[in-house]
């Protein structure tokens, strides 16, 4: 939503200029489905091919 109402998108009720951040705003996570195949970091880095992977905004 930050980036939208910087973007000036309609819809958006608040000025994101006036926000102040506490701490750090992004915090990176990465997740996997069952049906990727992968149920450990162990198996994730052993893997002979690239996991796919997508990025959600």
């Amino acid at each position: 939503m930050l980036m939208q109402a910087m973007e000036g998108r309609p819809g958006i009720k608040f000025d994101a200029r006036k926000f102040e951040w506490v701490g750090v705003p992004i915090h990176p996570a990465c997740a996997l489905t069952k049906a990727s195949g992968i149920t450990s970091l162990e198996q994730w880095t052993a893997a002979k091919e690239p996991v796919k992977l997508r990025a959600v905004t």
